[in-house]
């Protein structure tokens, strides 16, 4: 197929040492920019709380704690993100495509925001310590297990099951925003969404270079053709997940 990368022909064990060693990369380059912050707003004389920056406990004096419910979301988050950005790293290794390792640091960044809010919260982290393709939650490996076995195959397979792995993420946050109350759970979710819809354009692009055809499965057409036609992104608050009738 035109405009598509042949596979490389390196081993399973290659892949994954590859792919673990992308992730301990983007994993330090998302620590490194939380330090720029920290010394940009130094040097321009901001006040800064280092705690905010680097991942430490915070006081929570004032602020709403989380609910049950939302500490499961806040859980799902931490791994699914990290999931999504071992995916990508896993698709990057075999194909070398610059919306593999954007989309990969993305997910990371986000992963990293939910796990400040874990230690905020004094919630246990399941991700560490972390192995590409091992979480604590067990359907995120399944998921993990059946994307990554799919998209070895080609790279137009690749692109369907990051399509899909957004798809399905934006659908979820979608579901979760009504649940949730918490101040800083419900702006980690809009950004969550309006990152993931930059995603689904940057992959539709994409597919349609190389004549790929994607089908949602988890929202309607009409969200997506929202999300393509609006580059800015749609109005949250109106707009409603619903399933592929």
């Amino acid at each position: 197929m035109k405009g598509l990368i042949k596979p490389s022909s390196l081993s399973a064990f290659q892949v994954m040492y590859q792919g673990c060693l992308k992730t301990l990369k983007t994993m330090v380059m998302s620590y490194i920019f939380s330090c720029f912050i920290v010394l940009s707003f130094i040097m321009e004389g901001k006040p800064v709380d280092i705690k905010t920056h680097v991942g430490l406990p915070q006081q929570n004096a004032g602020v709403r704690q989380l609910t049950p419910e939302e500490t499961e979301i806040l859980l799902f988050i931490r791994e699914q993100q990290w999931m999504t950005s071992d995916v990508c790293n896993y698709f990057l290794v075999i194909y070398p495509m610059p919306e593999f390792q954007q989309i990969g640091l993305s997910n990371l960044n986000q992963s990293e925001v939910a796990h400040s809010l874990l230690i905020k919260n004094q919630i246990k982290d399941p991700v560490i310590p972390h192995f590409p393709g091992r979480y604590s939650n067990s359907g995120i490996t399944v998921q993990y297990n059946n994307l990554t076995s799919n998209g070895k195959t080609s790279q137009a397979e690749a692109l369907l099951s990051c399509f899909d792995l957004g798809e399905y993420n934006l659908y979820r946050y979608l579901q979760f925003k009504p649940k949730v109350a918490n101040p800083d759970l419900l702006n980690l979710l809009s950004i969550l969404i309006r990152c993931i819809q930059d995603h689904i354009r940057a992959l539709y692009k994409q597919a349609n270079e190389r004549k790929l055809t994607f089908s949602p499965q988890y929202i309607s057409r009409a969200q997506l053709d929202s999300i393509l036609m609006k580059p800015q992104g749609w109005d949250q608050n109106s707009q409603q997940p619903s399933a592929k009738p």
